[in-house]
C-alpha cells in the first residue's frame, strides 16, 4: 500500500484539506494550526532531520539507479503530487 493511499479515496482525490511538505513543515503546520485556531509560534522543538545526518552527500551520490528507481516506482504518486524529480 503506498502513503498515497492513506490519504486518498479510490479515485486518487485528496480526502484531507492539505498536506504539508516536510521541506516546508513549519510553514505549512503554521497555516493549518491557524485554521484550527490553535498557538504555533513556528517552533518544533526538534533538530531538523538533516542535524542528525553523518553523510551530507546528496541522495543522488548515495543511492543507485536501481535503487532511485525503486523509489521512483514506489512513490509515483507523491512525487507527482508533490512536485518532486525522481
Amino acid at each position: 500500500m503506498s502513503c498515497f493511499e492513506k490519504y486518498t479515496d479510490r479515485r486518487g482525490r485528496l480526502l484531507v484539506d492539505e498536506v504539508v511538505r516536510y521541506e516546508e513543515l513549519a510553514e505549512g503546520l503554521g497555516r493549518v494550526f491557524d485554521r484550527l485556531g490553535i498557538p504555533f509560534d513556528g517552533s518544533l522543538g526538534t533538530r531538523a532531520k538533516s542535524e542528525y545526518r553523518s553523510d551530507r552527500r546528496p541522495y543522488t551520490e548515495v543511492l543507485t539507479d536501481a535503487q532511485m528507481d525503486i523509489i521512483a516506482r514506489a512513490y509515483a504518486p507523491e512525487i507527482r503530487m508533490h512536485g518532486y524529480q525522481p
